[in-house]
């Protein structure tokens, strides 16, 4: 089966469901600043850009996103 990627990127600022965490990316450290390389630092929900929600985000006891068949999807 072929794949598609329907993917959204993820930046400082992207959409993200009301009262939950926003998507934020920043530099922690920069050569510029004389670090020895550049590292990033990514904070955002789980529930920001493309992903899918398991039968648990509803019901205690549905199945995880790990116990589900990627064929499903």
């Amino acid at each position: 089966m072929p794949l598609i990627d329907i993917s959204r990127t993820l930046y400082t600022g992207a959409p993200h469901w009301p009262g939950d965490q926003a998507v934020d990316f920043a530099l922690g450290a920069r050569i510029a600043a004389g670090a020895s390389c550049n590292l990033g630092r990514l904070s955002l929900s789980v529930h920001n850009g493309t992903h899918a929600d398991a039968p648990f985000h509803y019901n205690d006891r549905g199945a995880t996103i790990d116990t589900l068949a990627p064929d499903l999807f």
